[in-house]
């Protein structure tokens, strides 16, 4: 897993082909991937 901490409140997670985003409203995008409970 790779962790890549961003310029915004919450950091870019990158796991395998999942891409977790976090921005400053604190909106979390999840794509096609991982499915999260």
């Amino acid at each position: 897993m790779k962790i890549i901490s961003g310029n915004t409140k919450g950091d870019i997670v990158i796991e395998q082909d999942t891409l977790l985003l976090g921005n400053v409203e604190g909106n979390i995008r999840v794509l096609p991937g991982q499915n999260f409970s």
